[in-house]
């Protein structure tokens, strides 16, 4: 029985070992060896198995917090030491991780939370209760105090702590930077000065005091001290290249030069020495020679040779190299199959190229990749991207909101997004995009400028003007800047002040449209619409194959009246760019304005073959068709373009006005309305048909209720005119109805919508 038992404990001896599992304190040393060779995302998950199976593991949730602060969740870091300050209550050493991980907190937040404000107060208190001269007690009460300006006695406290435990580097630097706010200038650089002799390898220090000499405008000092950083941190890779910036933006080449020439002199202590300089180069923009340091890489360190070829991917690219960005990208994906990131590289050069067949083989190449990294938002993008320069905004646009839902910090996508709704006059929407990407990036140039341009969109002229006027200080040169601030002065009716602005925009920049675009909205804001064609019409002449130009000529012909020449430009728009969905869509709008219902479906018919997956194609089809008579091939369109985008607001709207106006189930085209204006609650449109569907139903009182307060707000759109007298006759107001239907005949109805409404006035009589 003995040597049985012996067998069995160490069977499971061998089973525990063979299976991978581990003790709680195992996956604690695995994780701080992870921690200690700077892998801290790694440690984490080490340090959680421990707790995993110990829930009362203090060392682990304390390591666990230090890995946590490192990669920067701070809030993660405060809940682990809260946890293990839970677990051993009177430990001092605890209590003090606590506050300074609710410090760190409370000072990266600027919105300076109340709760860790609190938290640290009152573990300070407590440090200090038990013993009055608390180093970190009175270190965190002096921090607070900092905080609230309250700098003489902040001062106070700090030299307090510093009396018990001399230089500290945590305590010496806030003491310098609290001494220098005081007004005590030589105080707070001796001081600084003071702890760089006494702890040579406390890098932050270095920058604080360049910081300091930048601001006196002390540049000897700032060089001096930059190069006794060098030289008390030899290994630090980091301070070389900050010094050889330094002389970089002092234009002292040769000891820029020298100063880098530290590292590629010591391949012991800086092998990826030619990865750093040429880094170096690229970040100052000095391509030729970021090239020379990878090629010298390639030859000197042939077995990274594939890290230096990629980055020569991008020395190629910023000397307008594409083809041989391109055929660099070529060799590295055959030498490299399964590196993803390169195949992407490659579709984002296509892109950029705008050809019609690259970026139809950049948007297959990032299909393909989505499917193997579906959660990948960058990916997301780029096809969104794509699509744009491709001329489909609809389907450039599913794609950005795709790429933002998947990564809320990815501001790009946002940018994009809120970039598509101005275009489309969706200020609204444009202010809410903006309003978000600021909540994550408030200094973010590209979301202020869209706050900018949505408020002067919804008419809020004087917020638009202070934030623009903030952003011109900022970039002066900022021609988007300029044109915005046009566009509100435009919009105050300061014609002349805006045509000099236009004007000049357009002199300097002859390849902006935009500029051009505002000179025109001037004129034919000014009712000078002969002046407004002509000057449009003489830039055509001038460069015949512009599509953005022709476009500008289409939509001021249109702004106008000339609905005839607004046909032609885009007629001419179809065959400079044949496979552009959007001047299909815009060349059926203008049949269907002429109902010329033939071409406005046969011309959507071209679209839809384009592209067959874009559901407001789809439904703009079926629309038509609708309207030609067509009823069988509309419903199957509808259908298509709602199962191709089934919560998009428009196209449910289309299908519930379709049902109501063919007879189909009532039931279904409310549900499909009502969906609609939960979408998009304000929209007149949508409206007018949750009306229309209340009207079919035998619902007036709700469809009158709608209804009166559309003709009020639109008082020029003959359908609402015509759908109240409907709704009035049928709950037996003849008089109502009469005045209404009379009304909307006088505001140019559509001739199908003037037979229905004659028709029905007839009924009355």
């Amino acid at each position: 029985m003995r040597q049985t038992h012996f067998w069995f404990c160490g069977l499971a001896a061998l089973l525990w070992v063979g299976s991978g599992c581990k003790r709680p304190e195992d996956y604690l040393e695995r994780g701080k060896r992870a921690a200690a060779r700077g892998d801290q995302a790694e440690a984490v998950l080490d340090f959680r198995k421990a707790i995993q199976q110990n829930p009362q593991y203090v060392e682990a949730f304390r390591q666990l917090a230090d890995s946590q602060a490192k990669l920067g969740d701070l809030g993660g870091a405060l809940a682990s030491e809260e946890r293990a300050f839970q677990l051993r209550p009177d430990d001092n050493a605890i209590r003090v991780e606590v506050a300074d991980a609710a410090l760190a907190l409370y000072l990266a937040n600027p919105q300076r939370p109340q709760a860790q404000y609190d938290e640290v107060t009152k573990l300070a208190g407590e440090l200090l209760t038990k013993n009055p001269s608390s180093f970190d007690g009175l270190r965190f009460q002096g921090s607070l105090l900092y905080t609230d300006n309250r700098i003489p006695e902040a001062v106070a406290l700090f030299q307090k702590a510093n009396a018990i435990r001399p230089m500290v580097p945590g305590l010496v630097m806030p003491l310098a930077d609290a001494l220098w706010k005081n007004g005590q200038i030589m105080d707070a650089e001796s001081m600084a000065l003071a702890l760089v002799r006494a702890h040579k390898d406390y890098l932050p220090i270095y920058d604080w005091l360049v910081l300091f000499y930048q601001t006196n405008q002390r540049p000897a000092q700032v060089e001096t001290i930059l190069a006794q950083k060098v030289a008390n941190n030899p290994s630090s890779s980091f301070a070389i290249l900050q010094l050889a910036s330094f002389y970089q933006q002092e234009n002292k080449t040769s000891e820029m030069v020298a100063t880098l020439d530290q590292l590629i002199q010591r391949p012991k202590d800086f092998p990826n020495r030619f990865i750093l300089v040429g880094d170096f180069y690229g970040r100052i923009g000095n391509w030729g020679e970021a090239g020379r340091w990878y090629n010298q890489g390639i030859h000197d360190d042939s077995a990274n040779a594939q890290v230096y070829r990629v980055r020569l991917v991008a020395v190629y690219i910023n000397q307008n190299k594409r083809k041989e960005a391109l055929d660099l990208l070529g060799q590295l994906i055959q030498a490299l199959p399964d590196e993803w990131a390169l195949r992407a590289q490659r579709a984002e050069i296509w892109i950029m190229g705008k050809d019609k067949n690259e970026l139809l083989k950049a948007i297959d190449a990032l299909q393909a990749l989505v499917k193997k990294r579906p959660r990948d938002p960058r990916l997301r993008f780029l096809i969104g991207r794509a699509y744009f320069q491709k001329g489909d905004r609809d389907l450039a646009g599913q794609s950005f909101a795709q790429a933002a839902a998947l990564q809320r910090a990815f501001l790009e996508p946002r940018i994009a997004l809120a970039g598509l709704d101005r275009d489309q006059q969706n200020y609204k929407e444009t202010v809410r995009l903006a309003d978000e990407i600021l909540a994550i990036d408030p200094a973010n140039f590209a979301g202020r400028l869209l706050h900018a341009s949505g408020s002067r969109g919804l008419g809020n002229l004087d917020i638009a003007l202070r934030e623009l006027e903030l952003l011109a200080k900022e970039a002066p040169q900022s021609t988007d800047v300029q044109l915005e601030i046009g566009l509100v002065t435009l919009a105050r009716k300061q014609y002349a002040v805006a045509e000099r602005m236009f004007s000049s925009l357009y002199q300097s920049s002859k390849s902006d449209v935009r500029a051009l675009a505002g000179l025109t909205a001037v004129y034919l804001a000014e009712g000078q619409t002969d002046k407004a064609m002509q000057t449009v019409t003489q830039e055509v002449g001038r460069t015949p194959d512009s599509l953005e130009l022709r476009e500008l000529l289409a939509a001021t012909a249109l702004n106008a009246g000339k609905t005839d020449i607004a046909l032609e430009q885009y007629r001419k728009l179809t065959e400079l760019a044949p496979d552009n969905t959007k001047y299909l869509v815009n060349l059926a709008d203008l049949f269907r304005e002429k109902s010329d219902y033939g071409n406005e479906v046969a011309t959507l018919e071209k679209a839809s073959k384009l592209a067959p997956d874009n559901a407001v194609v789809a439904g703009r089809l079926a629309l038509a068709e609708d309207l030609s008579g067509d009823k069988r091939r509309a419903a199957v369109d509808y259908k298509r373009s709602l199962e191709l985008a089934p919560t998009d607001a428009r196209l449910l709207n289309n299908r519930a006005y379709f049902i109501a106006e063919d007879g189909g189930n009532l039931d279904e085209a409310l549900e499909y309305s009502q969906a609609a204006v939960r979408k998009i609650p304000g929209s007149p449109d949508l409206l007018d048909t949750l009306a229309w569907v209340y009207t079919k139903r035998k619902m007036n009182d709700s469809a009158i209720e709608i209804l009166s307060k559309l003709v009020r707000q639109n008082p020029d759109r003959s359908s609402f005119h015509y759908h109240l007298g409907t709704a009035l006759a049928q709950k037996g107001d003849k008089t109502g109805a009469k005045s209404e239907l009379t009304m909307a005949l006088t505001k140019k109805p559509a001739p199908d919508e003037e037979e229905k409404i004659k028709t029905l006035m007839d009924k009355l009589r």
